[in-house]
């Protein structure tokens, strides 16, 4: 991301919240997870991991709110479960 892009979006979030949202993506690509889930997922679940750290946001609220408009609710249970399995790869 470019630099404008890093200041706009540090405006927005607490202090530190970004460079967590990176630290737990190094995490992540240095398990199996990129073998076996999709990009946006991955970024999801570093999202989510920092969001868990700094409690900016109810994650979950969220990404049922925006999934719900587009998915049926088999697959954002689906995409949870997708979440919690690479969070288990990362904690490990």
């Amino acid at each position: 991301m470019n630099k404008f892009g890093n200041s706009l979006l540090s405006s927005y979030l607490p202090h530190g919240s970004l460079e967590t949202a990176r630290m737990e993506a190094d995490k992540i690509m240095r398990t199996d997870g990129p073998l076996l889930f999709p990009p946006g997922q991955l970024a999801l679940t570093a999202l989510h991991r920092a969001n868990a750290v700094h409690g900016i946001f109810d994650f979950e609220r969220y990404l049922r709110s925006v999934l719900s408009r587009h998915q049926p609710a088999h697959a954002i249970s689906e995409l949870t479960g997708s979440i919690n399995a690479i969070d288990s790869l990362a904690s490990t």
